[in-house]
This record gives structure tokens, C-alpha cells and sequence, in this order.
């Protein structure tokens, strides 16, 4: 099980299409109960793979873009808390893994609320400025 997930791990660490193939598949929903009940090494490897379905390879700037269909489905479906259990342990790699994609989680979850709040601003100041 350790060996299937590293090689749909480097699937899913190469093009947007090789990510949306998998994403699609019916792997999803067992790597996601892999990555909360299953051994510790396969629930790392797990780790992954999913990470490698958020985030798009990386562009001129070196810092990757989310694909954010992805992230969103797999927050909704429950993967958080596997992720946070990996932050927990003592393997330096696999509490990496976690923080990286809490972060991730982190970072677009107060990207969204300031982009809200923005727009909410202006609506209420064009009302404001149109009566």
C-alpha cells in the first residue's frame, strides 16, 4: 500500500492534468481513510499525495499556485485532521507535511475572509456614496 501511494504521489507532484486525473479518480476517498486510520508510513506517504493534488507546479516566482478545487473538496471530505495528527509526531518530515498544508489551509482560508471583507467594504461605501 506504502509503494502505490509513493508512485500517485509523484503523479500527483507533476502537470495540473496529472493532479485533476487522480483528484477525479476513485483514489480519493481511500486515501483520505488512509490518511486517518492506516500505519503511520503509508498515512505519511498519503500525506503526499494529497498535498501534491493542492498546490500546481511552480512559475517563474518559485512559489507554487493552489489549485483550489482540490484543497476546498479535501477540506470539506475531512483530511484536516490526519494532517494535524503528521504535526503531532515526532518524524520531522511527516510534521512538515502537516504544517504545510494547514498553512496552506491557513493562507487561502484569510486570503478568502480579506477579499470578502473588501468587497463587503465597497458595497457598503458605494450604497453609502449613492443615496
Amino acid at each position: 500500500m506504502q509503494e502505490a501511494a509513493w508512485v500517485l504521489s509523484n503523479i500527483a507532484a507533476g502537470s495540473v492534468e496529472h493532479k485533476q486525473l487522480i483528484y477525479s479518480s476513485e483514489a480519493v476517498p481511500l486515501l483520505l481513510e488512509l490518511l486517518s486510520a492506516a500505519p503511520f508510513d503509508i498515512r505519511k506517504e498519503v500525506a503526499y499525495v494529497l498535498g501534491n493534488l493542492c498546490v500546481a507546479p511552480t512559475k517563474g516566482d518559485g512559489k507554487p499556485s493552489l489549485v483550489l478545487e482540490h484543497m476546498v473538496s479535501l477540506v470539506e471530505k475531512g483530511c484536516l485532521p490526519g494532517f494535524i495528527d503528521l504535526i503531532r509526531s515526532a518524524d520531522i518530515e511527516a510534521a512538515r507535511l502537516g504544517l504545510q498544508l494547514t498553512e496552506l489551509v491557513r493562507d487561502f482560508n484569510g486570503c478568502l475572509n480579506n477579499y470578502f471583507l473588501y468587497i463587503l467594504t465597497r458595497t457598503r461605501l458605494f450604497t453609502w456614496f449613492s443615496d
